[in-house]
This record gives C-alpha cells, sequence and structure tokens, in this order.
C-alpha cells in the first residue's frame, strides 16, 4: 500500500527471501526456492552459507567458500587451531660456532637452540655434530669452526625466530637454513641411517 512518500510500504505477511549456495532464493521459514532468477550479490551468498548452512557442504566447496570468506573479513574467520590448517615443512639448519668452546659449552649452545624449536612447537629429527673443521676462508679472524646440523619439521615463522637466537649469540658465526623437498627429505632420511648406522658402531 502507498506511503507518503510515493513509495510502497512491505506488506506484513510477506516472505523474505534470502540467497544460497546455488544461486537461487531461499525461503528462512519454509526453506523452498522461488523462481525468483535474480542472482544475489557473492558477499550475501556467502554470508548466509557460513552462518546457516556449512555443515551440508562438501568439504571441496566448503575450503573454496572459507577462501572466498576470508577476503571480506581481511583473514579473521581463519583458526589454525579449528580447522586445523597445518603449514608444517620439513628444514634443515647448518651452523658454525666459533673454535674457543670447550666440547661442554658446544653441547649446550645446540642443546639451547633446539630448545628455541621445540619451544615453538617443531619436531626435531635428526642432530649431527660435524665437530672442528677448517673453513674455506676466515670468519671473524677465525680460520676453524665446530659444526653443527639440526633436522626438524617446523612451520616457516619459527624459522625467524630461530635465526634471530643466532644472531644474538656471538658463539655462532655462520649459520644457513635449507628448505627440504620430497627429493632432498628422501636423500636426508637415507643420510640419517646412515648416521645412526656410524653411532651403533661407534
Amino acid at each position: 500500500m502507498p506511503c507518503c512518500s510515493g513509495q510502497n510500504q512491505k506488506k506484513p505477511n510477506q516472505q523474505q527471501l534470502v540467497p544460497c549456495w546455488s544461486g537461487q532464493n531461499v525461503n528462512r521459514k519454509t526453506n523452498q526456492t522461488c523462481s525468483n532468477t535474480e542472482k544475489p550479490g557473492i558477499k550475501e551468498t556467502l554470508l548466509h552459507n557460513v552462518n546457516a548452512n556449512v555443515a551440508n557442504i562438501w568439504p571441496a566447496k566448503l575450503k573454496a567458500l572459507l577462501l572466498q570468506r576470508s577476503r571480506y573479513n581481511r583473514g579473521r574467520f581463519f583458526n589454525s587451531h579449528i580447522y586445523n590448517f597445518s603449514s608444517m615443512n620439513q628444514y634443515e639448519t647448518v651452523f658454525i660456532l666459533t673454535p674457543v668452546l670447550s666440547d661442554e659449552q658446544m653441547k649446550e649452545t645446540v642443546a639451547k637452540f633446539k630448545k628455541v624449536l621445540t619451544d615453538k612447537g617443531a619436531e626435531i629429527l635428526n642432530e649431527e655434530a660435524w665437530g672442528l673443521k677448517k673453513l674455506a676462508y676466515s670468519i671473524q679472524k677465525k680460520s676453524s669452526g665446530f659444526y653443527a646440523m639440526l633436522e626438524y619439521n617446523a612451520e616457516p615463522a619459527v624459522i625467524d625466530t630461530l635465526e634471530t637466537a643466532f644472531r644474538r649469540d656471538e658463539k655462532v658465526i655462520r649459520f644457513i637454513t635449507v628448505k627440504h623437498d620430497k627429493y632432498s627429505a628422501a636423500y636426508a632420511e637415507k643420510r640419517r641411517a646412515k648416521w645412526a648406522e656410524k653411532k651403533q658402531e661407534a
């Protein structure tokens, strides 16, 4: 019925329609689609499905829905502890310690960096102490250093934490971290087996 502004008011008994995943309109009360062919907006479709129909969506569609939903909420929709989206990678870090350390000090330093990793949720796969070796060139007026290697699974953010700890420790003169792909990971597994055999023989 017309109002004073010249516009038509919404009828009290008019049923409200909302968009669904298929692009059709759904009645909130009866859950029936109507014949209106007007395509709903993407944002409205996503909001409705996240709040009401997530349980009825196949996993592939749910993943796509979450990715699109994050565009509107700037990533606030993602909670790794809820959806368990793991980003663990396999890394190998080799670092060189100053040669003036005793064997006990070297072991304590390596243990400290292992703790940095484990405190951030990393899984230590292998640890190797290569001993005192001559450097290819002089570093900080030193011609040799203690080499150590750690192999572990961790999230990418853990690498920044570990390398910050390296830079703050005066006993570390060089370090490098490499991310394994499937081929280097397979090679590293074979090397771990050989290293374990050497330890048993010793």
